[in-house]
């Protein structure tokens, strides 16, 4: 941005500094003025110009764009900025009707992170904007928002103002996060107790009906839920002993919907005061710093969902590798979910090549054995914990090629690519990113190492990003094929690698770009892919704001996509 756009003579300043009123300074030339005043005046107009870089980005269709640039005005302290970002927050929501306004929709992740700017700027919000923050969190997380203990914070918030103020919106809101959320008897989870709080404070009829729903109480453990919290409302019935079924919580609440309680007016709740803010507070432009000054391009940042596909070698000596895939899953899709709200993940089990002229001879016997196949696709999903899973409990038995048809020469690295560009419903909405990883501990299937190439060389043409995950150091055949010909990458990997992690688990410390970047450590292989994923999809001068927004969207990700444990069971 350069200095002449925003240095120009007509600004109205910052009054409560200059104690000037509008009228005046904005007929006071340039050259009549203090020092202070100008600097002033400059201030104002470099806000201006960095808000009119970064807002039209807010009303995009794509979610990366409205990432980068929400962070970005987050950062601006201005009745503008807060103006703008309670606009995104409406249409993020599912407050108000996209459609009519030709602007982004429903996005959670856009959503709570401009819900979460606004909670930083509480005490500059009119009654009008402090309402509307409220009501348009409680509406994005009865459309699935506000994951784990983030719904913590928001009903937190929520109870400073009248259920009735949220209409349905609430006992949706409630519904959603019982529904979702694991049952401990010792220790309630935070966003349960919040909601407890939340609805003592309440009284309302119509959020305790919502609870009451007959079908939320078929669902395992929501009884117990339920009636957790609904345990703080005044005049609450005697306790239930023990673990209670759906109808003993009905025979309880139901007499207390018919009770003389009032409901809370605005006037007998606690105003909410905000703490453990996830962003850094807002401030005012800065002439000497340059980060206010850094440029954007929307159009470099446009994807429109995101496929990946792992193709495992499921040949027997792989499984401990697998199931750290697996695990990695969930926290590579939160990378990845930064780029688009429409990822989806599959997985590609490969033992042996697809293609007739390139098969062997136990390629042929697998595909009449019982237990044997050549791939086996899961196909791409949104449910990734459901992906994960699947993974983390899929068979890679020793190998046995009488019991299981698992013996191969090496990686059908050409079979796997085969089987994720037939077996898998691609998305082909243009601006989709397509990727796929191979995951490998051996070299390729002899005679297989030309024709893989090619096929590398022909995905890469079609814009698919190639990379791969070896547990040895890549030969030539490797490297002649996803780096030279795919323009990818083979990165070196084993199974323990999933037990580190280099991502930041703090909030974003501070604004500027740099700050972000340091709150990096040393990330691990899983990582490393997808962030090399990330970067191929814009232009490098844009890679440090997506380090930017990573960070910033980790209290979101890290809740929507939790690591799945090693000990899990089916």
């Amino acid at each position: 941005m350069r200095a002449s756009h925003w240095m120009r003579t007509t600004a109205v300043a910052t009054l409560a500094v200059l104690g000037l009123s509008a009228a005046a300074l904005a007929e006071k030339p340039l050259q009549d003025m203090t020092p202070e005043e100008r600097r002033v005046v400059f201030q104002r107009e470099l806000g201006k110009a960095y808000l009119d870089t970064f807002e039209p980005a807010l009303r995009r269709f794509d979610r990366l764009p409205r990432l980068v640039a929400t962070v970005a005005v987050a950062r601006l302290d201005s009745e503008e900025a807060t103006t703008a970002l309670v606009d995104s927050l409406r249409f993020a929501s599912g407050l108000d009707d996209f459609r009519e306004a030709r602007r982004g929709g429903p996005d959670p992740v856009v959503a709570w992170l401009a819900w979460e700017a606004l909670r930083g700027r509480l005490d500059s919000l009119s009654d009008d904007q402090l309402a509307t923050w409220r009501k348009a969190g409680i509406v994005s997380a009865a459309n699935g928002g506000f994951p784990g203990e983030l719904s913590a914070t928001l009903f937190e918030a929520a109870a400073s103002g009248p259920a009735s103020d949220y209409g349905d919106a609430v006992g949706g809101a409630a519904a959603t996060v019982v529904a979702r959320t694991p049952w401990n008897d010792e220790k309630p989870a935070a966003e349960l107790v919040a909601l407890r709080d939340a609805v003592a404070a309440w009284r309302d009829r119509e959020v305790v009906e919502a609870l009451l729903d007959r079908q939320l109480l078929r669902l395992n453990t929501a009884p117990q839920k339920v009636d957790y919290v609904l345990s703080a409302l005044p005049g609450a019935p005697a306790a239930i002993e023990g673990a209670p079924a759906a109808r003993d919580v009905m025979r309880r609440w139901r007499p207390w919907l018919r009770s003389d309680v009032t409901p809370a007016s605005a006037d007998d709740l606690s105003t909410y005061v905000a703490s453990d803010l996830l962003l850094p507070k807002p401030e005012t432009p800065d002439l000497e710093d340059e980060s206010w000054r850094d440029a954007f391009e929307a159009g470099d940042l446009e994807v429109r969902g995101v496929d990946l596909a792992w193709v495992i070698d499921a040949t027997g000596s792989m499984a401990e590798e697998n199931k750290a895939v697996a695990r990695a899953t969930g926290r590579v899709m939160s990378l990845l979910s930064v780029l688009s709200g429409e990822s989806r993940g599959a997985a590609v089990y490969v033992r042996h090549e697809v293609i007739d002229e390139l098969q062997q001879n136990c390629c042929r016997h697998a595909e009449g054995h019982p237990r044997g196949y050549t791939a086996r696709p899961f196909p791409l999903t949104s449910d990734i914990a459901r992906l994960s899973r699947a993974m983390f409990f899929e068979p890679v038995p020793k190998p046995n090629r009488e019991q299981w048809a698992n013996m191969h020469p090496g990686t059908a690295v050409h079979g796997g690519m085969v089987a994720a560009q037939q077996g898998l419903r691609w998305n082909t909405e243009g601006g989709a990113l397509h990727a796929i990883v191979l995951v490998a501990d051996a070299e390729m299937t002899p005679k297989t190492e030309d024709a893989t190439a090619k096929l590398a060389y022909d995905f890469a043409r079609r814009g698919v990003r190639i990379l791969a995950l070896h547990t040895q150091k890549p030969d030539e055949h490797w490297k002649r094929a996803i780096e030279e010909a795919a323009g990818g990458s083979v990165i070196r990997f084993k199974a323990g690698d999933i037990n580190r992690s280099g991502l930041p688990t703090e909030p974003l410390k501070a604004w500027t770009i740099e700050a972000a970047e340091e709150q990096f450590g040393n990330i691990n292989p899983f990582e490393d892919v997808a962030l090399r994923i990330i970067d191929s999809a814009v232009t490098e001068g844009y890679h440090p704001r997506i380090r930017q927004v990573i960070v910033a969207t980790g209290p979101f990700m890290r809740a929507a996509f939790p690591d799945m444990l090693p000990n899990e069971k089916r």
